[in-house]
Formats: structure tokens, C-alpha cells, sequence
């Protein structure tokens, strides 16, 4: 954040581009999570309807300790988790390891951060460009939807295109 001190934005919802929630910025149809307008979270989950992360969306936001990215995420642009000194854990619920932009982790120091990811895609996030950078990589989180059964739940076979081998499918662990 720029603005320090900054503890309430308010968009009309009448605005054609944009719309708020719990102080971050959207796109109107809530797909593209834009900033976090005010320096006051700790943990924060992003929403399931979002699938990019815009540009320096979380940049120097120091009071970042936890952030969870659901499935859904396809990208995350440059420098969205940018000098985030206070970052402890990324909760990472994509099977496949979501594409980056440049310098997303940069000015964070990502030797004590731990990477969470579903289980069995350890290996696929350890090889893939940009999450390979994490100190610590852990695949213990569920694939599992409300509304299914762990029997329903994928077995955590990671899509391995995303780290380069077109060939195959990686089963990390």
C-alpha cells in the first residue's frame, strides 16, 4: 500500500468497473481481485469467484501473514505479493500451479514463508517457475468440494504441462 493510514474506501455501486468488499477492490463481475485497499489484514482468503490476481495486488502489504488462493486462480500478475516482509503462509488450492507474472514474490523473503498445496502436487509446485522459490513446500491441503465425498475427491495428480513435461503426469510426494 501507498496510502498509509488509509482504513475505508467506499465505489458506488453504480460503478460500471469496480466494486468493494471487506476493503478490496474488484472487477465488477468479481473475477479479477485488483488491491487490497487498506493495510489491515492478516489472513485473507480470496474469494472463489476470482480467477486473476491484478497487478501488485498485496504489494508491501506488511500485515500479510496468510493468504489462500482458491482453485479457481489462472494467474496472478507481477508483483503481487511484492515485499511482503510478514508472510508466513500461501494456501494454494489450484491442482495445477497457477501461471505467474514477473517478480510476484520479489522483496519477500520466501526461505521462511511455507507453501501449502493439495495433496500429491508437492513436486509439481517444487519444479514449477516462481513457486519452486518457497522455503518450505507441503501438499496438505484437500482437493475436496463441499457437497462431495473424499471417495469423489481427486487423488491429487498434478498436471505437469504447467512445469514443462507435456509428456506426463506428475504425481508428486
Amino acid at each position: 500500500m501507498y496510502c498509509t493510514g488509509l482504513s475505508h474506501v467506499d465505489i458506488s455501486e453504480a460503478s460500471p468497473l469496480f466494486l468493494t468488499d471487506d476493503n478490496m477492490l474488484f472487477s465488477k463481475d468479481g473475477t479479477r481481485l485488483l488491491r487490497q485497499l487498506t493495510d489491515d489484514k492478516e489472513d485473507y482468503t480470496i474469494p472463489p469467484t476470482v480467477t486473476a490476481i491484478g497487478q501488485g495486488c498485496f504489494r508491501f502489504l506488511n500485515t500479510l501473514q496468510r493468504l489462500t488462493i482458491p482453485a479457481n486462480v489462472t494467474s496472478i500478475s507481477h508483483y503481487v505479493l511484492y515485499g511482503c516482509k510478514n508472510l508466513t503462509d500461501v494456501y494454494c488450492l489450484a491442482v495445477t500451479p497457477i501461471r505467474l507474472g514477473n517478480y510476484v514474490f520479489a522483496l519477500t523473503d520466501l526461505s521462511t514463508v511455507t507453501l501449502h498445496v493439495p495433496h500429491g502436487c508437492r513436486y509439481a509446485y517444487s519444479v514449477s517457475t516462481g513457486w519452486s522459490q518457497f522455503g518450505t513446500i507441503v501438499d496438505d491441503l484437500s482437493t475436496h468440494s463441499p457437497g462431495t465425498s473424499e471417495k469423489d475427491e481427486t487423488t491429487g495428480i498434478c498436471d505437469a504441462t504447467q512445469v514443462g513435461d507435456k509428456s506426463r503426469r506428475v504425481n508428486g510426494g
